[in-house]
This record gives C-alpha cells, sequence and structure tokens, in this order.
C-alpha cells in the first residue's frame, strides 16, 4: 500500500502480509492479527496510485511522477526522476519491454497531461508525449493506460482524458492514432472531469466512467487491406513482348468491402511512367484474390512495379496498418523488373591485304580490308555507323543491315612512302539509340601494316652502244 503525504511531501510504500495482519480465531472467523509492516520505503512524494506487478517486481509511481521498480526477492528498490516535477496520480501500464505511466498534471482539467515510456532495460525515457491530437489540448491524463494487441504484433494504448477524449495512441512511437470525445464537459472542467474513472478492456468491449455515468463500447473489428505479392512473367523481360502479372490482395478483416480499388504502375529507371491502371474489385472478408495486369517493356534496363490498395485511403477510411511506420504500410509493395535487350550482334574485322607490305614502289599505296557482318538473326534493321581511322585518314560510313544481309566491305587506303608500320582501326557501333550491341568486344578491330621499300638495282652499262637480243629460246 502507499502513503500520501501530498505533492510535494513524504510518501511511503509499505508492504504487509496477509497472514500476519489477519488470522482465525477457534469458530474460523477472521480476525485482526498483528500490526506487522514487512516493508517500509520512504519516498520524496505521496504514493497515491496503484500499482503494476510482474513477478517479484512491483512497479508504481508518486504523485511527483517518479517512477519505482521493487523487487520483493532482493528488497531492491530503484527509480527514475528523469520527468520529475509534475503530478500523477494514476497506476502504469507493464508490456514486456516497456512501463507506460501517465502525467496527470496539476491545476484543472485542462491542464495538458503526458504519456510516458520507460525502457525496462534500463531505466531511459523513450518518450514523454503530450496529450494533443492535431494541435488540440486533449487535457489532463486521467486513467491508467490500457494496451490493448492486435493481429501481426501491433498494438495500441488507450487513456482516458480530463476534456472527455479516448486517446488512442501508437506506443512503439508515441503516435497519436486518433482521439475521439466520449464525454461532454458541464461548467468549468474540474478534478473529476472528461473521463476520470479507469478503462476496462475485454477483447472488443471496453467501459469507463465519466462524471456522466458509466459508458460500454465495442470496439470496431480492425480493416487491413494489403498487397501480399507481385508475379512478372517473363523474368527477365524482353523489349517489345507483353509481360504479364498478377497482384495479389488481401482482406485482412472481417468484414466485406466493393469496388474496392487497387492501382498499378510501372516506371522506367529514371522515374518515367510506362504504364498504369487501377482494377476495381470486390473482396469479401478474409478474401485474398489474384489480379491480372500486363504491360508491354520499351528499352531495356530496370524497371520499378508497384502496387497500392485502397491508395486514396477512401474504401475503407478507417484502414488501419500494422506495419511501423506511415501510410501506406502494407498497402503498398514494389518489386524490381529488369528487361533485357534483344540479342542484337554485329561485327568488324580490319586485315591488311598484304603484310609485309614489300615493294618497290615509293610512294605505296597500300589498303586493308575491312568486313561489317551481322551474327544474330533478328528481324530488325539495324542501322550501323562504321568509323576507320589511321594512317589514312578517317573514313565514316552509315549502313543499314537487314535481317540475313551480306556482310559490307570496303577498303581502306593508307599512302606510305618510308618504312615501317601503319596503324588502323575500325569500329562498328549503333548508329542511335535503337538498338544495343549484345558484344561490344568484337565491334572494335586494328591492324598494323609493315611497308618495307625494296629499290630496284642501279645499272650502269660500259658501252651504251651495244645490245643483245635473245632470238630464241628452250626450256629443257
Amino acid at each position: 500500500m502507499g502513503l500520501d503525504g501530498g505533492f510535494q511531501n513524504h510518501g511511503e510504500l509499505r508492504i504487509y502480509y496477509l497472514d500476519d495482519i489477519l488470522s482465525e480465531d477457534s469458530s474460523g472467523k477472521v480476525v485482526k492479527g498483528s500490526e506487522i509492516t514487512k516493508v517500509v520505503k520512504s519516498l520524496p512524494s505521496g504514493l497515491v496510485a496503484s500499482f503494476a506487478v510482474d513477478g517479484d517486481n512491483l512497479f508504481f509511481g508518486d504523485s511527483n511522477s517518479n517512477i519505482y521498480i521493487y523487487n520483493m526477492a532482493t528488497g531492491q528498490l530503484a527509480y527514475r526522476d528523469d520527468n520529475a516535477g509534475t503530478f500523477s496520480n494514476r497506476s502504469p501500464a507493464l508490456t514486456d519491454s516497456r512501463i507506460y505511466f501517465p502525467v496527470t498534471n496539476y491545476g484543472s482539467a485542462d491542464a495538458q497531461g503526458k504519456l510516458l515510456a520507460i525502457e525496462r532495460s534500463d531505466g531511459s525515457t523513450a518518450y514523454a508525449m503530450p496529450m494533443e491530437y492535431k494541435g488540440e489540448n486533449l487535457g489532463r491524463a486521467m486513467t491508467a493506460p490500457v494496451v490493448l494487441r492486435g493481429p501481426d504484433s501491433s498494438a495500441s494504448i488507450l487513456i482516458g482524458t480530463g476534456l472527455g477524449y479516448l486517446d488512442i495512441i501508437n506506443p512503439f512511437t508515441g503516435d497519436h492514432y486518433t482521439a475521439f470525445k466520449v464525454a461532454d464537459i458541464t461548467g468549468d472542467p474540474g478534478y473529476a472531469s472528461g473521463v476520470s474513472g479507469e478503462i476496462s478492456a475485454w477483447e472488443n468491449i471496453c467501459v469507463t466512467t465519466t462524471e456522466k455515468g458509466v459508458i460500454i463500447w465495442q470496439l470496431k473489428p480492425e480493416v487491413n487491406l494489403k498487397v501480399t505479392n507481385i508475379t512478372l512473367d517473363p523474368s527477365p523481360g524482353n523489349i517489345g513482348q507483353p509481360t504479364s502479372g498478377t497482384i495479389t490482395v488481401e482482406n485482412d478483416s472481417e468484414k466485406s468491402f466493393t469496388g474496392t480499388n487497387t492501382i498499378w504502375r510501372v516506371r522506367h529507371s529514371d522515374g518515367t511512367v510506362l504504364a498504369e491502371n487501377t482494377i476495381v474489385t470486390d473482396l469479401a472478408a478474409g478474401e485474398q484474390k489474384t489480379l491480372p495486369f500486363s504491360f508491354t517493356p520499351d528499352v531495356a534496363g530496370e524497371y520499378s512495379v508497384a502496387a497500392m490498395i485502397n491508395p486514396d485511403h477512401t474504401n475503407p477510411p478507417d484502414e488501419v496498418n500494422f506495419l511501423s511506420g506511415d501510410w501506406p504500410g502494407d498497402n503498398r509493395m514494389e518489386v524490381p523488373y529488369v528487361v533485357k535487350g534483344k540479342d542484337y550482334d554485329i561485327k568488324v574485322q580490319i586485315t591488311p591485304g598484304m603484310n609485309p607490305w614489300e615493294t618497290i614502289e615509293n610512294p605505296a599505296s597500300m589498303w586493308a580490308n575491312v568486313v561489317v557482318s551481322r551474327k544474330d538473326t533478328l528481324p530488325e534493321t539495324l542501322p550501323v555507323r562504321l568509323t576507320i581511322s589511321g594512317a589514312g585518314g578517317t573514313v565514316v560510313k552509315t549502313l543499314d543491315f537487314p535481317q540475313g544481309g551480306s556482310p559490307y566491305e570496303y577498303q581502306y587506303y593508307i599512302t606510305a612512302s618510308e618504312s615501317g608500320y601503319y596503324n588502323a582501326e575500325a569500329q562498328a557501333w549503333p548508329y542511335d539509340d535503337s538498338w544495343v550491341d549484345v558484344y561490344p568486344p568484337d565491334n572494335v578491330d586494328s591492324t598494323s601494316i609493315q611497308y618495307i621499300y625494296n629499290p630496284p638495282p642501279t645499272i650502269n652499262p660500259l658501252d651504251n652502244q651495244i645490245h643483245g637480243e635473245i632470238i630464241d629460246s628452250e626450256l629443257n
């Protein structure tokens, strides 16, 4: 039990054993026994609320918002005063990881309270959230918090306020899910105004008391629509070939809906939209549906494919999400989709007319044979730019290669006047971005021609008047 000496005065934690203070007389009647106090712990402020118990540990707060843990087995008392200084007279709520403690505040019912979240592991403050929703003061924290657990590890905290609101809070973040009025205030708000009694919850039934009396209400079944899967076929995709997809949506609730929208959208890697549409469907309670869609990729690369059910948050408008983070949570799913280019393939080769190029000519006109061929059998005509550069200057040709077209040949000439090596390179690439070559290594080729100059011998005859003729010859 707790002793209250006031907000700024002395308080005590006292623990009695029933076996000590109560006994039975010879007739079996329960009578007062001794007044033995097993535990007395002095506190800096009054202890005015009840306890939360977990195993050997007692959790409680005093009227100055100090928070305590007393261990019955060890007799140790620990407390945190991080948030001390504000009046409180309500009990904490416990989860496995946190203590949730309501701060009432002094003054009238419109004095703003708080909800404190304290980590059980080290006593640190996770948050101190004011009783405020969308900028509106909700008043004091007038009830002990009630933790409601939902599916998929979801949870909410319910707490009543001095201005008659039921505040519903995300226990993980301290954000306010919503707040709505359950009791009107008559006259000036006093200490017991608003939701002044405790909140009790059992399954989907909640009960609380206000200055007007008892209020009982039934919690609405949770509504949660979600996208659970996206499939795409073929994978990877192909340019110009339709891709078939499916979106799996689920109504994870006990209520049926008609005309629910699911929007899908396909984006290029630069964010531009290739295709999008909206699928309208009915979803019975607990039903899962697979929704088909299709699109045709127009370029190679990685696409983003996303789907979202109930995108406007209007059908139903009271839907919740059980994933952490902001809307849309599990209503939306996004997957990457890779589209490969067609296997277009051209090849270029450059080979010398002869090598080494040994001749008595100087200057000599050497040449290299350039051949551009198509290796694939796809039906499209491919525009190609052929560039030849080297000792013979630069030559640029634009070619159109149809399916199965004959190789293109070109002789590249080099004029050589000094012995040595003369280089040439040929490159064949797509003329524009309408196609991509699947194997770039053979789009470039080079060669080096060795020029060797062999001048003819010089003859100096002794008598330029003498000459000879071959009259006849016979080769044996």
